[in-house]
């Protein structure tokens, strides 16, 4: 427990939360002592604390340049991702903590490769993360920097994944195929210059 900690402890928990670096692993679902990961809403809990003790909902990943909310979408986490827009939105550029750095959430916010979360809950086939960030303002026209595609090019990509059975064998997953339907369904009915660009 943090009122454990020696004062060094708690000084470096208080500088690891500043910098952010726990935001991303708490979007990511955390992991239990089992090594699975917990459920959105145990994960938006802990997003909200870290991000009500100063932590950014911005933070970027040095290896990938993915803010915490790339993370949540991938993961379909939208209880967190509503925790990290309110809090994201609710902050803004003036006032925040962090010397002057903007806590200010861009919807369409790029990782290193150019994909916006979008693009990520797009293609890990997502519905309800796509449904939420389309009605946050998530612009479905915007190509990653590496393939130049939309989001509605990387969920076309997913509807023809395989799962491999727990006898090993490889079949058409259903389930996921029905969720691409679902998400394409979405970008097309959300963006009219969507329909003529495809």
């Amino acid at each position: 427990s943090l009122a454990a900690m020696s004062q060094k402890g708690r000084t470096a928990f208080a500088n690891l939360v500043t910098g952010g670096a726990h935001i991303l692993v708490a979007a990511a679902g955390c992991q239990n002592s089992a090594g699975t990961a917990l459920p959105d809403k145990v994960s938006a809990e802990i997003c909200s604390a870290l991000l009500d003790a100063g932590a950014l909902p911005v933070a970027i990943d040095r290896s990938s340049g993915r803010q915490a909310l790339h993370v949540a979408a991938a993961r379909g986490h939208t209880a967190t991702m509503e925790v990290l827009w309110r809090h994201g939105r609710a902050k803004g550029s003036s006032g925040d903590k962090g010397a002057g750095r903007s806590a200010t959430i861009d919807i369409d916010c790029r990782c290193a490769r150019g994909e916006t979360p979008l693009h990520v809950a797009c293609r890990t086939v997502q519905p309800a993360a796509v449904r939420l960030l389309l009605r946050w303002g998530a612009n479905p026209m915007l190509t990653d920097y590496v393939h130049r595609r939309l989001p509605y090019d990387v969920i076309g990509m997913l509807a023809n994944y395989q799962t491999t059975t727990p006898t090993g064998a490889s079949r058409n997953d259903p389930g996921r195929a029905s969720a691409a339907t679902r998400v394409r369904a979405q970008l097309m009915q959300h963006s009219p210059s969507l329909r003529t660009a495809i």
